[in-house]
């Protein structure tokens, strides 16, 4: 990795995200003149700051190391297309979140999905609880990102009626405990969006209506109930 090769890599970047030097610092906790030795190719990142520097700059920490620009790093990596529901949302470095999706194609998966946290963010609607959209996630050595995303249904009904929100919930807690990852769960995913369909957009007590979600998915699980 040359330094001079690097320090115009860093720099090009950072204007492609439209940040000055002092910017990127504030955000890796060091000085702007240690970024300015970077960009003249006086001095390399410390080993500890180029995962942050690569979410900073909006890339994989190997895309920096090999100075892949974003164009060339998506070139190198293989898309899927899976329509899924967000279940939890957890933060990533300065500006990115990590997915728990619930998909109809892979079942649960884990994602990162850049910049979410800054304000206008494009995706921003992507990590919010409940979102039902259509995820295009790149998948390079093992670990999945979330290119693009396409609303479904946002549930956003769920948000205005604590009875609701708690059943919904309660809906998505009962994915995460009992649906292995990376293994397709159909049954149980059309299960749980027609529960939050019915939950958003019916009448029906939202206790009925978990009631119902589980007693049609507990069997999948291994738990069925007897009644007799």
């Amino acid at each position: 990795m040359d330094k001079k090769q690097l320090g115009a890599f860093i720099a090009e970047n950072r204007r492609r995200q439209h940040m000055t030097q002092q910017q990127l610092a504030q955000m890796l906790y060091i000085t702007d003149k240690a970024v300015s030795k970077w960009e003249r190719g006086l001095s390399y990142p410390d080993v500890t700051l180029l995962e942050p520097l690569a979410t900073a700059l909006g890339m994989t920490t190997a895309a920096l190391i090999r100075c892949d620009s974003p164009a060339e790093e998506k070139e190198n990596a293989m898309e899927e297309k899976v329509n899924a529901v967000m279940l939890r949302a957890a933060d990533y470095g300065e500006n990115d979140k990590i997915l728990t999706l619930f998909s109809l194609e892979k079942g649960v998966l884990t994602a990162k999905i850049r910049g979410v946290k800054k304000a206008g963010a494009k995706l921003k609607f992507a990590a919010e609880p409940f979102c039902f959209a259509e995820y295009v996630l790149a998948e390079r050595q093992g670990r999945r990102t979330v290119a693009h995303a396409a609303l479904l249904d946002g549930f956003y009904e769920l948000r205005t009626d604590l009875d609701k929100f708690y059943a919904g919930a309660a809906v998505l807690e009962f994915v995460r405990a009992f649906c292995p990852e990376n293994l397709p769960a159909e049954g149980v995913f059309l299960a749980a969006v027609q529960a939050l369909k019915e939950l958003s957009y019916g009448d029906e007590p939202p206790r009925h209506v978990l009631v119902r979600f589980l007693l049609s998915v507990l069997p999948e699980a291994g738990y069925a109930i007897r009644t007799d």
